[in-house]
C-alpha cells in the first residue's frame, strides 16, 4: 500500500458536553467544521505557501520515514494516555 492517511481526532472527556454530548462529533465531522480540505485549501495563500493539499508536490517517503513517523506519533499518543 503506497499511501495511508488519516486523521486523528484528540478528544478529552466531556469535551463536547456544551454540544450535546460525544455524539455531536458526528455532525461536526458531516458539516462545515469537518471539511479539513477546504479549510485548508483556504488557508493557503501567497503569504503562506505549503499549508493547503499538495499531492502533486509531494515526494514519495521511504518505508524508513514512515516506519519513524509511526513510532513518533505512537510516543506522543502514549503521552496523552495519561
Amino acid at each position: 500500500m503506497p499511501h495511508v492517511h488519516v486523521h486523528i481526532i484528540p478528544r478529552k472527556k466531556a469535551d463536547l458536553d456544551h454540544r450535546g454530548g460525544s455524539d455531536a462529533i458526528y455532525d461536526m465531522m458531516a458539516g462545515e467544521e469537518g471539511n479539513i480540505g477546504d479549510h485548508m485549501a483556504r488557508a493557503e495563500s501567497k503569504d503562506r505557501p505549503g499549508i493547503g493539499v499538495d499531492a502533486d508536490r509531494r515526494k514519495p517517503r521511504t518505508e524508513e520515514e514512515m516506519r519513524n513517523e509511526a513510532q513518533w506519533l505512537a510516543e506522543e499518543m502514549e503521552k496523552d494516555s495519561g
